[in-house]
């Protein structure tokens, strides 16, 4: 298993197509500006710090495409390879200029480098330049084809060549599912944000699966980016069962009682090591005030629509306490689609854990206001095992997210709770 060096890259370039490359005190090769984030750091606002610190470039947000996770050997550390989150950036009439890190910059020609090059720059990202690779914009979702996945399957993977590859019914929102054979899938994140999902899900997931009652994905394999497709992917066992969401007739009391054994036995995993709530979860499991302003904006636009006052009254109750114990983990996406039932009704397993983390277990409660009616709601109250502070932030996510979306008849619930 590779040791990996986790940094954020910019490809910057001219008018006249040349990047941008720097010698950082130290190191003998060029290479493309950047660093390592802090913890907990968003990966573009860190890129934003290092360009200001290295460059004296203070650029907007919106200025950036992002380019997707490129690997390579690091120059000066054997043994380690360089994973990098990179953006592509056009500079206009921007001066960069060498700042306490740097010693020399040079403006490189991608067809004809006149200077020693780190192999990310020159054997992952010049090329972009070269070839004229299209970035991906910021928020923007992949489309992946059949073919491109075999084709990935065919080259990293040889004993599963030749399997067949159909994309699944119901694909979630954070990673495309495809198919592959009878007995496995394959999933590929949708988006930048979701790019670190694959490798915390194959760490992590098999810890988890001792801990809890129901079956959880295993994982096969973990592949890297080819074929045009920029970032890690994962193949997996597959599970039959149907959704919650294309279910029905349920027993939601039963459900609410299966879910509730779940999350008790997903606090009992070890956290150790475990990623934290951050930016790369959304903050599950994190503090949920990191979305106060966006959902005091959201009630504010529906007040037409919702009685608003006892909303945000519900929303500060949220607010006002914290988890007061040590980090546990959280699914951090407890949701119809991830939970699927066996022929009789009953829960058979859960998947997608790429929103996981550990921190506060509120946030894995919000199927009570999505999914469950009063009968369930109170048997998942009484059964998980969580004290009313919980279950106040917990209504505080449901009714977060249902602002943002428009979901009415969610708020309507949380009222009426």
């Amino acid at each position: 298993m590779p040791r990996y060096i986790d940094v954020v890259a910019a490809l910057l370039s001219d008018a006249d197509g040349r990047a941008l490359m720097v010698r950082k005190r130290g190191t003998r090769p060029f290479m493309q500006p950047g660093g390592k984030p802090e913890p907990g750091e968003d990966l573009l606002d860190a890129l934003r710090r290092e360009l200001r610190e290295e460059l004296g470039l203070d650029l907007p947000p919106e200025r950036f495409s992002a380019l997707g996770e490129f690997e390579s050997p690091a120059a000066n550390e054997p043994g380690f390879v360089v994973r990098a989150a990179v953006w592509a950036l056009r500079l206009a009439d921007e001066d960069p200029r060498t700042g306490a890190e740097i010693d020399e910059l040079a403006w490189v020609d991608p067809h004809a480098p006149h200077v020693p090059l780190a192999p990310l720059s020159e054997h992952e990202l010049l090329p972009v330049l070269r070839e004229g690779r299209t970035v991906i914009p910021e928020g923007h979702r992949l489309a992946v084809e059949p073919e491109t996945v075999a084709a990935l399957v065919e080259d990293q993977l040889p004993d599963l060549a030749g399997l067949p590859v159909r994309p699944v019914a119901e694909s979630g929102w954070d990673n495309l599912t495809f198919r592959l054979g009878d007995r496995l899938s394959v999933r590929l994140p949708s988006a930048l944000p979701y790019r670190t999902q694959p490798r915390k899900e194959t760490t992590w997931v098999p810890r988890i699966s001792a801990h809890v009652p129901f079956d959880v994905p295993t994982p096969v394999a973990l592949g890297a980016p080819g074929h045009g497709y920029p970032f890690a992917w994962s193949v997996w066992e597959w599970i039959e069962g149907r959704t919650l969401a294309s279910s029905a007739d349920v027993d939601l009391v039963r459900l609410a009682a299966d879910v509730a054994e779940f999350l008790r036995g997903i606090r009992e995993v070890p956290t150790q090591g475990a990623p934290l709530a951050g930016p790369d979860n959304f903050f599950r499991g994190g503090d949920l005030a990191v979305y106060d302003a966006e959902a005091r904006e959201a009630l504010v636009r529906l007040e037409d629509q919702v009685d608003a006052v006892p909303l945000l009254e519900a929303w500060d109750a949220a607010l006002a306490s914290r988890w007061q114990h040590d980090p546990v983990w959280v699914h951090g996406d407890v949701a119809p689609g991830n939970l699927l039932l066996d022929a009789t009704g009953r829960l058979r397993a859960v998947i997608d854990f790429g929103s996981s983390g550990v921190g506060d277990p509120a946030c894995d409660l919000v199927l009570a206001w999505t999914v469950l009616d009063g009968p369930a709601r109170r048997t998942l109250r009484a059964e998980a095992g969580l004290d009313d502070a919980t279950w106040q932030r917990a209504r505080g996510w449901a009714l977060w997210k249902a602002a943002i979306t428009d979901d009415l008849a969610v708020l309507r619930t949380v009222l009426e709770d």
